[in-house]
Protein backbone atom coordinates (compact mmCIF):
# COMPACT_ATOMS: atom_id res chain seq x y z
CA UNK A 1 0.00 0.00 0.00
CA UNK A 2 2.42 2.89 0.76
CA UNK A 3 4.52 2.39 -2.36
CA UNK A 4 1.03 2.79 -4.10
CA UNK A 5 0.45 6.19 -2.22
CA UNK A 6 4.16 7.10 -3.17
CA UNK A 7 3.46 6.27 -6.92
CA UNK A 8 0.09 8.96 -6.45
CA UNK A 9 2.51 11.56 -4.64
CA UNK A 10 5.18 11.28 -6.98
CA UNK A 11 2.38 11.54 -10.02
CA UNK A 12 0.73 14.74 -8.18
CA UNK A 13 -2.60 12.76 -8.01
CA UNK A 14 -2.45 13.10 -3.90
CA UNK A 15 -0.42 15.01 -1.32
CA UNK A 16 0.51 13.97 2.04
CA UNK A 17 -0.61 16.42 5.09
CA UNK A 18 1.06 17.58 7.88
CA UNK A 19 -0.27 15.98 10.66
CA UNK A 20 0.72 17.72 13.61
CA UNK A 21 -0.77 21.31 11.49
CA UNK A 22 -4.13 18.91 10.69
CA UNK A 23 -4.21 18.71 14.75
CA UNK A 24 -4.65 22.24 14.94
CA UNK A 25 -6.95 22.40 11.98
CA UNK A 26 -4.77 23.35 9.07
CA UNK A 27 -4.30 21.60 6.11
CA UNK A 28 -0.61 21.38 4.58
CA UNK A 29 1.11 19.49 2.82
CA UNK A 30 4.91 17.66 3.80
CA UNK A 31 7.77 18.15 1.78
CA UNK A 32 9.41 15.07 1.10
CA UNK A 33 9.57 12.24 3.80
CA UNK A 34 9.60 14.17 6.83
CA UNK A 35 6.55 12.63 8.69
CA UNK A 36 6.34 9.21 10.29
CA UNK A 37 5.02 6.08 8.13
CA UNK A 38 1.20 6.83 9.94
CA UNK A 39 0.18 10.26 7.36
CA UNK A 40 -2.80 11.52 5.85
CA UNK A 41 -2.96 12.18 2.13
CA UNK A 42 -5.56 14.52 0.43
CA UNK A 43 -6.42 14.16 -3.38
CA UNK A 44 -5.16 16.73 -5.99
CA UNK A 45 -7.28 18.64 -8.68
CA UNK A 46 -5.30 16.53 -10.74
CA UNK A 47 -6.25 13.24 -8.86
CA UNK A 48 -9.82 14.06 -8.62
CA UNK A 49 -10.08 14.61 -12.20
CA UNK A 50 -8.30 11.46 -12.75
CA UNK A 51 -10.69 10.04 -10.74
CA UNK A 52 -13.47 11.01 -12.55
CA UNK A 53 -12.06 10.63 -15.77
CA UNK A 54 -11.66 7.13 -15.17
CA UNK A 55 -15.26 6.63 -14.01
CA UNK A 56 -16.35 8.26 -17.24
CA UNK A 57 -14.67 5.74 -19.02
CA UNK A 58 -16.34 2.35 -17.26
Amino acid sequence: MQNILSDLVDSGDLFKVDTEKLREGEISEIEGDSSSRRAYYFATEQGIERVENEIDDI
